[in-house]
C-alpha cells in the first residue's frame, strides 16, 4: 500500500499525533517509517579551517538534535500504548525548510507524508509547511488533527471528476487492508445563472445526470472491492454537506485537481474547506499528472 511513510515532526509537538497514526500504519502495511525534522541551514565559510570547524559544530548539533527526537518519539509512542521494540525510530535531521525536507524524500506515488494538525488554530494556520506539502506532494498526504483512534470506516468524497477513480483506488486499498467498510458520498450543488435563477427543469436534469453517474460509480466500486460499500447522494455546498455527515471513527479520503495559485486554487475550493475544517484524519490524494509527471 505505502512503501515509505515520512512523518513531519517539530519541537512543539504538532507532529505527535501524526507520529502515532503513522506508526500504526507502518505496523499494518510493513512500510518503512521515517521521522523528518528540519533545522536552519548552517552558515558556511569559504575559509577551509573555518569550514572544518563549522562542519564539526554542525555534526555535533545534528547528532544532539537526533538523539532528542529519538527520545521524544519513543516516549510519544509508549505513552500511546504503542509497542516499541529495541530498534530506535529512524530520524532524519535535515537542513532547510520543513516542506522541502519532506517533499524531497517522499518523491514516489507509493509514499505517504503524515502531518499533524495544529492543536488550536487548525491545519492551514500553522504556516507554509502544510500548504507547500499539500500543494506539491507527488504522494498522498495524511492529516491527523485529532488523537488517533480505531478507524471504523473510510468515507470517500466523490466529485465525479476524472480524478475520482484515482482517489477511490487509494480508498479501496486502505479499506481492504484495514478490513473496514467504504462509504461514498457525493454532494450535488445546484448551479445558478448570473441572475441567480436556474430553470427548474435544467436543475432537475443535472441532478438526475449526477445521480445516474454516482450510482454507476458506486456499482463499479462494489464489483472491485471485497469490503462493504454504502453510498449517499446529498445536496448542498459540498464541503459542508460532507462534513456534516462525517462521524468519529471515519477516515476521510478526498482528491485535489488544482495546479497553481494560492491555497484554495491549488487544492480546489471544496478540498481547501474540507482539509481546513475536518476534525477526523484525512488523506489528500494528489492528481495523477502530479504523481506521474
Amino acid at each position: 500500500m505505502f512503501d515509505r511513510i515520512f512523518v513531519g515532526v517539530d519541537a512543539e509537538g504538532a507532529g505527535d499525533r501524526a507520529a502515532i497514526a503513522a506508526a500504526r500504519l507502518h505496523q499494518r502495511f510493513s512500510s518503512e517509517l521515517r521521522f523528518v525534522h528540519s533545522i536552519p541551514v548552517f552558515w558556511r565559510s569559504w575559509s577551509t579551517p573555518a569550514m572544518a570547524a563549522w562542519e564539526a559544530v554542525k555534526q555535533k548539533s545534528i547528532e544532539s538534535c537526533k538523539a532528542a527526537f529519538v527520545q521524544r518519539i519513543t516516549a510519544t509512542l509508549r505513552a500511546a500504548d504503542f509497542p516499541v521494540d529495541d530498534k530506535e525510530p529512524a530520524v532524519d535531521i535535515v537542513e532547510g525548510a520543513p516542506a522541502d525536507a519532506l517533499l524531497q524524500r517522499a518523491d514516489h506515488p507509493h509514499d505517504l507524508i503524515a502531518l499533524g494538525g495544529h492543536r488550536h488554530l487548525g491545519l492551514l494556520h500553522i504556516g507554509s509547511t502544510a500548504r507547500s506539502v499539500l500543494s506539491h506532494a507527488k504522494c498522498a498526504v495524511w492529516i491527523q488533527p485529532c488523537d488517533p483512534g480505531d478507524l471504523q470506516r473510510v468515507t470517500v468524497c466523490v466529485d465525479l471528476s476524472p480524478q475520482s477513480q484515482h482517489v477511490m483506488d487509494t480508498a479501496m486499498r486502505i479499506a481492504t487492508a484495514l478490513r473496514i467498510p467504504l462509504r461514498l458520498v457525493h454532494a450535488f450543488e445546484s448551479p445558478t445563472l448570473a441572475s441567480g435563477i436556474e430553470p427548474y427543469y435544467a436543475v432537475e436534469h443535472l441532478r438526475r445526470e449526477a445521480r445516474i453517474a454516482f450510482d454507476a460509480f458506486t456499482e463499479k466500486t462494489r464489483r472491485e472491492t471485497s469490503v462493504a460499500v454504502t453510498a449517499e447522494f446529498c445536496e448542498g455546498e459540498p464541503s459542508s454537506a460532507i462534513l456534516d455527515r462525517i462521524e468519529g471513527g471515519d477516515l476521510v479520503v478526498l482528491g485535489t485537481h488544482g495546479h497553481t495559485g494560492i491555497m484554495r486554487y491549488v487544492l480546489g475550493s471544496t478540498a481547501y474547506r474540507m482539509v481546513k475544517r475536518a476534525k477526523q484524519p484525512t488523506i489528500v490524494v494528489p492528481p495523477l499528472q502530479r504523481a506521474n509527471p
